[in-house]
């Protein structure tokens, strides 16, 4: 298998572009915070240039002027750092399918079958994204896109947009248990503790995750809870 060519990051700083040679696949994975040496997996060459196509070098004193230092290793991670990383075709592909799945999630989280009350199943919002050829912007969040996602579905699935406030009672036995599975699904508006050291809670949530809450609260509970809804908007 041939060896990965080289790439070129580039860097903006003192009105000078500077270049260094990385092995992409190990920059991007060191820039996003993973455990990968710099100077053996990163770096390909230990240089940095003013035209890395010409092999033209950036003088110690120009560098050591714009960076405030002359350890080379520094000035490249920072070039690699902050400069202007490549993107692949793959690397696109993979941050797409990544959005499409956010943006799936919360259509299941945050909308309901009207006719059922429940929330439709993510291969059946798959599917339907599918049929329908929906194309995301990979430059604005998940969030930013469900109003349109929402409209665009509608024709093919039957969505309603709903947040309920729910109350509910545990016994003192599972209460203090139950309040790490109440932050992971819900927003908690209100909580108390009774004089048995039962748990009351009133309770913010996305209508298509109270299935969800309701399974883990019953697994903890085995059924032993009192679960209600008060509104839905």
């Amino acid at each position: 298998m041939a060896a990965e060519k080289p790439t070129v990051v580039k860097y903006k700083k003192g009105g000078k572009t500077f270049e260094v040679l990385v092995h992409l696949d190990a920059a991007q994975s060191w820039r996003s915070g993973k455990k990968v040496d710099f100077e053996s997996e990163v770096w390909a060459l230990d240089a940095v240039f003013e035209n890395a196509s010409k092999g033209k070098r950036a003088s110690a004193q120009e560098l050591e002027m714009t960076f405030q230092t002359d350890d080379l290793s520094a000035i490249a991670q920072q070039i690699v750092k902050e400069g202007q990383l490549p993107v692949t075709e793959a690397m696109m592909r993979q941050a797409v399918d990544q959005k499409r799945k956010q943006v799936i999630e919360l259509v299941h989280k945050y909308t309901v079958d009207p006719t059922t009350g429940k929330p439709h199943s993510v291969s059946l919002i798959e599917t339907a994204f599918n049929e329908l050829k929906l194309k995301l912007d990979d430059r604005k969040p998940a969030e930013a896109q469900i109003d349109l996602v929402l409209k665009a579905l509608r024709p093919k699935l039957p969505l309603k947009y709903e947040v309920r406030e729910l109350v509910v009672r545990l016994g003192h036995q599972y209460a203090s248990r139950a309040l790490p599975i109440l932050k992971q699904y819900c927003k908690i508006l209100q909580q108390s503790w009774e004089a048995d050291g039962g748990l009351h809670a009133t309770l913010e949530i996305p209508a298509g995750a109270q299935e969800q809450l309701e399974i883990a609260l019953n697994n903890l509970t085995h059924g032993d809870l009192d679960l209600r809804i008060i509104t839905k908007r």
